[in-house]
């Protein structure tokens, strides 16, 4: 009998492989918790759980192993450590489900992995890893993050999972297990209405602004200077490229002004120099926004002599020269003096700002945006071809929760441009052109959202239900022992 069950656990398990990174499948994290849910539940012996969750180790360690530049311990303590809501979640559902109550049958498994899924964003992989952010490939359904934040689209997800086992575990007599799954195909109808309106009477009805990503290929992997301490003596061997790489970055910049570009910004670091090139470097960007008449944001990757610490900056100038902000990436695997401050600056093409790769997979950093009103969110990356397009996806979402158009210009990766539906407006992937240049024309304005306004009221309501369950559990406990 176990054995026969142990397909569900397994194919759950191995639909891990698919949720994140290359070989994305949106509809991967739906089957798989539904399959894992039916196992765990259907196993008398809790020992028998323990292979597959072995299994979904290996496969999750399989799917992300080889994305990030990292060592493979570090790899495996990243593969447990996303997985964490899961397994909680699993074994608590577990339990409730063989007390018999209904209550944590269908919510405790939710309720319990939306918990974590929350938590898991204060830690230093952000929201990579929610399964909401896999969603972006059905615009209707992702709309569910401008009430909710993906909070909420990841307690539909698991919501989907404890409601199909209910009407398995009745034979699929919808007699018997009937109202639970009206209710789910209610909040479908919902929130599928909701998101097909929002699109639909929130098109972008005003100007828009043509705006150009640039990218330059690296000669060399300058982060490894970096890490090597970045000795003074390195700099004759790499000054003679770098300068001819910020050179063709610049010349292309002109040709995105020909093009009629009003806002030109380049990939993350792109432009790469030693400190004591830098002060030459601004002034001469400063000169080309002002000769030029642009929003001009170039991005550099300033190397600090006997340091392992680098300068990963965006600058903006605006088209009579001045410097309007400087802004270092927040939230970096090196060392950064970040204040961890949002900048934005209102222009004639409403209002800018701009963060840098992974800061746009923290939430709690992009509110600042909301606050100061941004219409146009400008974000320089840097990623790899086995993390592409699904990492940038996770940007486009930050734009639909908070209500700004999101322009993202990546180097090795997929450059995409959304508006603040999460529309595409543009996109281009690196490894299949050799002109790395992306013009997309952007909403000026964007627009409010219940979740921008709110905050996290939907985690505040998740809480408040897992505080009835302990309460309800607690009563019932007491009440079968006097008995």
């Amino acid at each position: 009998m176990i054995a026969a069950r142990l397909w569900s656990g397994l194919i759950g398990a191995v639909l891990i492989f698919f949720v994140g990174w290359h070989w994305h499948i949106a509809g991967a994290i739906w089957l798989s918790t539904i399959l894992l849910v039916r196992y765990f539940r259907a196993n008398d012996t809790w020992a028998w759980t323990l292979p597959v969750l072995a299994a979904m180790t290996l496969f999750r360690f399989l799917g992300i192993y080889g994305g990030w530049d990292m060592p493979f311990h570090m790899n495996l303590g990243f593969s447990v450590l996303v997985l964490v809501p899961l397994y909680t979640a699993l074994y608590v559902d577990r339990w409730y489900a063989r007390t018999g109550r209904k209550f944590g049958a269908l919510l405790m498994f939710p309720l319990v992995y939306t918990t974590g899924d929350f938590l898991l964003g204060f830690s230093p992989i952000g929201t990579v890893f929610s399964p909401a952010v896999g969603q972006f490939p059905w615009p209707a359904l992702a709309q569910t993050v401008s009430l909710t934040g993906l909070w909420g689209l990841t307690f539909l997800i698991m919501l989907t999972a404890t409601t199909v086992n209910h009407i398995w575990e009745n034979g699929f007599d919808l007699r018997k297990a009937g109202r639970p799954a009206m209710v789910l195909a209610g909040l479908f109808a919902v929130l599928l209405a909701y998101g097909n309106g929002k699109t639909l009477l929130t098109r972008p009805d005003g100007g828009t602004v043509r705006i150009v990503g640039i990218t330059e290929s690296h000669q060399s992997d300058y982060w490894e200077i970096t890490d090597a301490n970045t000795p003074r003596e390195s700099k004759i061997d790499y000054v003679v490229e770098m300068k001819s790489m910020n050179n063709r970055l610049f010349e292309q910049s002109s040709e995105a002004a020909l093009f009629g570009a009003e806002i030109v910004f380049w990939s993350e670091g792109n432009a790469v120099m030693f400190e004591d090139d830098e002060e030459a470097f601004l002034e001469r960007a400063s000169t080309f926004a002002k000769d030029h008449g642009i929003y001009f944001a170039p991005t550099s990757l300033v190397l600090r002599y006997d340091r392992q610490k680098n300068d990963n900056l965006v600058h903006l100038f605006g088209p009579d020269g001045q410097l309007l902000f400087r802004y270092e990436k927040s939230i970096s695997w090196y060392p950064t003096d970040s204040d961890g401050i949002v900048p934005a600056v209102e222009t004639p093409w409403g209002t800018l700002s701009a963060v840098i790769c992974f800061d746009l997979d923290f939430p709690r950093l992009l509110r600042q945006a909301y606050e100061k009103d941004v219409d146009i969110l400008l974000v320089p990356g840097y990623d790899t071809e086995f993390i592409s397009p699904y990492h940038i996806r996770i940007g486009l979402l930050r734009g639909v929760e908070y209500g700004f158009s999101v322009f993202r210009q990546a180097n090795e990766s997929t450059s995409i441009a959304a508006d603040y539906n999460g529309n595409i407006l543009a996109s281009q992937s690196y490894f299949n052109t050799d002109s790395r240049m992306m013009v997309a024309d952007v909403p000026v304005k964007g627009i409010s959202t219940v979740y921008g306004a709110v905050g996290d009221w939907f985690v505040i309501l998740v809480w408040l239900g897992l505080a009835l369950a302990v309460v309800l559990t607690i009563r019932d406990t007491r009440n079968s022992v006097s008995g």
